[in-house]
């Protein structure tokens, strides 16, 4: 029974474990596509702010 119960609590760990690696590997690659998305839309922003300035220097 005793040892038992210490096999479960090692499965319950591992399982544990596996939840919070996939998690923070969850939270990054979240952070990742956001960092990459903001900077994305950063320059989309900004060419479409900066183009009129464009024109205007060529012309």
């Amino acid at each position: 029974m005793w040892i038992l119960g210490i096999g479960s609590f090692v499965v319950l760990m591992e399982l544990f474990g596996d939840i919070v690696f996939l998690g923070v590997t969850l939270k990054f690659c979240v952070l990742l596509l956001t960092s990459i998305f903001v900077q994305l839309l950063f320059c989309y922003l900004h060419s479409i702010i900066a183009q009129p300035y464009i024109y205007t220097c060529y012309y």
